[in-house]
């Protein structure tokens, strides 16, 4: 089994409260990444939520992950939030994974969206096998998919916990397109979507991290997404000058335009008596 390492309670909450898990598939280079350690410390974890840390060093990505599903079972948890330790992420995405599915019960999973490590970077959504990357989305949306990468996924235990194990596999599968290596991450949302809807948090932007290189990818400006108004809130990776990552929050502008959190700033927030007003 994985080691568990339950988190300080703030609040003394009540024995039927959510048990959500945040399932680390460690590969013994996540030390070595202070970006996702700095990440992880700025998680915000749902509130009236009771967390745990699951962790699994020493295997390969597939097995790591049914590991921790099994551990994660056995716990009597309801969700399990995996991040693998080269993907970084804002300090929202717990909670905001959290809040939608809380608002779709009908997911099986939710996942944030980052990219390959390769240029030109493309995002890891895919609407079918041999399709190739899908680009055609806006900002702040949450999209159906048909698969994607597992690298900071919140997952619906109930819903796996009806699926026979094992969950992730490595396969190759043979269609019209000849060999296609389908990878456990994949396999695992295929598997999922053929009972149960498998969506995409288009307004959680991630990036990929090189451990190697030491270079984060994220998704290219040219990308569609930054040329067409956002349909909700997105939280939008940033490159600074020394490679440093941060996070920009993008909201939706009346008038159809972007509107950066900064913008907003500049232009004066408007107070809650004037938005209630």
């Amino acid at each position: 089994m994985s080691s568990v390492y339950p988190a300080r309670e703030r609040v003394k909450l009540p024995p039927d409260a959510p048990k959500m898990g945040i399932a680390l598939p460690l590969r013994g280079r996540g030390a070595g990444c202070a970006e996702f350690w700095m990440c992880l410390f700025q998680l915000i974890p749902p509130l009236n939520v009771k967390t745990a840390y699951l962790v699994q060093k020493g295997l390969l990505p597939g097995p790591a992950r049914n590991r921790l599903l099994e551990t994660a079972l056995s716990h009597g948890m309801s969700y399990l939030l995996f991040l693998d330790d080269d993907v970084l992420f804002p300090d929202v995405a717990a909670l905001r994974l959290w809040t939608l599915m809380q608002l779709h019960p009908e997911a099986a999973a939710i996942t944030g969206v980052y990219t390959t490590k390769f240029q030109p970077a493309e995002p890891m959504l895919y609407l079918g096998t041999g399709d190739g990357a899908y680009w055609d989305w806006a900002l702040g949306d949450l999209i159906h998919v048909e698969s994607a990468g597992a690298g900071c996924v919140l997952v619906d235990l109930t819903k796996v916990k009806q699926v026979e194990p094992p969950w992730f596999v490595d396969e190759i599968s043979t269609g019209e397109a000849g060999h296609q290596h389908v990878g456990h991450d994949r396999y695992f949302f295929q598997r999922l979507g053929e009972l149960w809807p498998v969506y995409a948090d288009t307004g959680l932007l991630l990036g990929h991290m090189d451990i190697a290189s030491d270079t984060i990818y994220v998704l290219p400006p040219e990308a569609p997404c930054f040329n067409r108004p956002p349909k909700g809130e997105a939280f939008v990776p940033y490159l600074d000058p020394s490679g440093r990552i941060d996070w920009r929050r993008v909201i939706p502008a009346p008038d159809g335009q972007f509107l950066g959190y900064l913008d907003w700033l500049d232009a004066g927030r408007p107070t809650a008596r004037e938005r209630i007003a």
